[in-house]
């Protein structure tokens, strides 16, 4: 009955939402992003932490999202975690998800997603989120896309921060390396709310969250070293960062979709190369057999950063 009854809710808030975005359309310039011409072997993905907080700031950064769809036409959306502020409540989902994302959902971009410290506060609303989000019956979760060429990894890293890691954290640690044991696709990207890398002076490095920090990175970097994770993009820190590679592994914040930390920033961190924590901001990347291409794009339409990272094969 609860799961009907979360349906009803899904589908008014839709139909709800089933209008244009209406926030200040600004001029972006989106230098150096592709066009809308995919490869045949390629994928196009964007991704957003910590964006639920109903402010001009997250209609603006969905505006611009929108605008590089229509450019790049990328058709897969990763939500970092905390995506409702304060506490997940299905009363807000209206105005600090449907409505923001509903001209991505009605162009069919798919959505999928993590849940964050937040959003863990509310049952129902976890409920509603593993709907929308397409998560299935547990908050971790994995797909393919283009035959093989990518996996993707969902974490739950809400419990990992915990001293003592509960029982559904040692389920579900045990069910990721089953996972990624058994894949077989070419680029494994994990996306999850916390950080295992940030030079964030809230949640990162020598800050008051630091050993939060470390926790999920004792939890998980061996498995990533262990199976060849390429990529990990999370939030939590309000924040864009790209780390130095750390044992072979691309770190990501996207965490700046709503809530920005200005000033947060330790730039002397030793894994810090680049970021952003003066604007909202976005990610976007491209997918082909032998490289990602990625790009951070501000409030504003500009790119903040880009890069390539090149597959590394066993010859290499």
């Amino acid at each position: 009955m609860r799961n009907n009854r979360n349906l009803k809710i899904v589908a008014i808030l839709l139909i709800q939402a089933s209008f244009a975005l209406s926030v200040l359309g600004q001029n972006a310039n989106f230098n150096g992003i592709p066009d809308s011409q995919l490869g045949e072997n390629e994928i196009r993905f964007a991704a957003i932490g910590d964006a639920g907080t109903g402010s001009k700031d997250q209609y603006k950064t969905a505006q611009q999202m929108l605008q590089a769809q229509g450019k790049t036409n990328f058709n897969l959306l990763l939500f970092l975690g905390d995506n409702i502020y304060e506490n997940g409540s299905p009363k807000d989902f209206e105005k600090k998800f449907i409505k923001p994302y509903a001209p991505l959902f009605k162009r069919g971009v798919e959505f999928r997603g993590v849940l964050g410290n937040h959003d863990a506060r509310s049952e129902n609303g976890v409920l509603l989120q593993q709907m929308i989000l397409n998560m299935g019956t547990k908050t971790y979760y994995s797909f393919e896309k283009k035959d093989k060429l990518v996996e993707f990894f969902a974490i739950d890293s809400t419990n990992m921060v915990m001293e003592t890691p509960p029982s559904e954290t040692i389920e579900q640690l045990k069910w990721f390396e089953e996972a990624l044991a058994k894949s077989t696709a070419k680029w494994k990207v994990v996306f999850l709310h916390h950080p295992l890398y940030s030079s964030a002076d809230r949640h990162g490095l020598n800050g008051p969250d630091n050993e939060e920090m470390l926790r999920v990175r004792k939890l998980l970097e061996p498995l990533y070293i262990k199976y060849g994770v390429q990529i990990s993009i999370n939030g939590h820190d309000h924040v864009y960062e790209r780390t130095k590679p750390q044992n072979g592994v691309n770190y990501f914040t996207s965490g700046a979709g709503g809530k920005l930390r200005k000033g947060n920033f330790k730039v002397d961190s030793p894994f810090f190369a680049s970021g952003n924590d003066q604007v909202s901001s976005f990610m976007l990347f491209s997918i082909k057999p032998e490289s990602i291409k990625f790009w951070a794009i501000g409030i504003d339409g500009k790119v903040l950063d880009s890069g390539l990272i090149q597959r590394k094969t066993k010859n290499s």
